[in-house]
């Protein structure tokens, strides 16, 4: 007898703000840095 998984699977959502930008660097692959000012309690990322 074959059972069915019936738990539903998680979303990923994920949003990063528009001041960021990834870019290849050479020492470590891919890297977030910034394209303009970005204030202290600003959000950066989400991810869920």
């Amino acid at each position: 007898m074959v059972t069915k998984n019936t738990r539903k699977k998680k979303r990923t959502f994920s949003w990063m703000n528009p001041k960021l930008e990834v870019r290849d660097t050479k020492k470590y692959g891919k890297g977030v840095f910034t394209k303009k000012d970005i204030k202290k309690d600003e959000i950066k990322m989400l991810i869920y």
